[in-house]
């Protein structure tokens, strides 16, 4: 039976209380129709009904989208599952192949990779990690990552899953930083969280576009073309629920051409350093 991708029907933002209650089951859950009726109250200052969070509950639940334990609602796994396949399926109609990369070794401990685009650097970052974890990594590794979004959560949430499972089988000490707090990175957080333990930082000094990653003596860095880097942070801030989601936007800025640069250090000083940024907000 083909997946049908249902989300709450478009309209006036305060008005559409399935949108709603997904976007708050999709921070915390389960939750009680009375819990639920004081979060839309509370946190977006809508005036609803008991009853038309009764009602609204009630659809999604039989289009599959909540699933009901007892008293309490969340989002269903199922529809979950079917929701990441779609999405996998449109990341392979809309984003670019992987191309070739140019590779320059900065003395012994620095290496340079130039790629054509953002989304070919994410993706040599994950060989690198997972080669690290199968060649390196032991149950005393230490791991942070730091980025202004995690957005390859987006396109490949199988791949990442990958990776994130991979860090968590190897190692015990794992953390990670989202210097941003908009409605894509709670989503973010809420998934990196089960794995580990990830934080929403709102910190003005950090450098948009940034990511950096430590394992152990190695520093992954990447740093995104300020153009790009400003498109990503105003898609980011243009979501305010699920059905917003442009992916074709996002994967043309992602796919765009771009010299785009991924450091790799070796330096066990550095990357302690780096580490210790990361883990002050913990």
């Amino acid at each position: 039976m083909p997946f049908e991708f249902v989300l709450p029907k478009p309209g006036a933002y305060k008005k559409a209380v399935k949108d709603l209650l997904v976007s708050i089951l999709a921070r915390e859950h389960p939750l009680t129709l009375k819990q639920l009726l004081q979060r839309i109250r509370r946190q977006y200052g809508v005036s609803v009904t008991y009853q038309a969070v009764r009602k609204s509950a009630k659809a999604l639940a039989e289009d599959k989208v909540l699933s009901a334990k007892g008293r309490e609602y969340e989002i269903s796994k199922e529809w979950i599952s079917e929701a990441h396949a779609f999405i996998d399926e449109l990341s392979k109609a809309y984003l670019a192949e992987w191309k070739p990369m140019r590779k320059m070794e900065v003395g012994e401990d620095v290496t340079v990779y130039t790629l054509d685009s953002i989304y070919d650097a994410e993706r040599l970052w994950g060989d690198l990690l997972l080669d690290w974890v199968k060649k390196e990594a032991t149950a005393s590794s230490r791991n942070t990552f730091q980025a202004t979004h995690i957005w390859t959560l987006l396109f490949h949430l199988e791949w990442e899953e990958k990776q994130i499972i991979a860090l968590q089988q190897k190692t015990k000490s794992r953390h990670a930083a989202i210097y941003s707090g908009e409605f894509l990175d709670k989503i973010a957080q809420k998934f990196y969280d089960k794995y580990i333990p990830t934080k929403l930082v709102r910190d003005a000094s950090w450098t948009r576009g940034c990511s950096i990653g430590t394992y152990d003596d190695m520093i992954v860095q990447l740093y995104q073309p300020k153009e790009i880097a400003s498109e990503i942070d105003a898609f980011y801030r243009s979501v305010k629920r699920l059905e917003d989601i442009d992916l074709a936007k996002m994967s043309a800025i992602a796919k765009r051409k771009a010299e785009v640069k991924l450091t790799v250090i070796r330096n066990l000083e550095m990357a302690r350093q780096i580490r210790e940024s990361c883990l002050k907000h913990f």
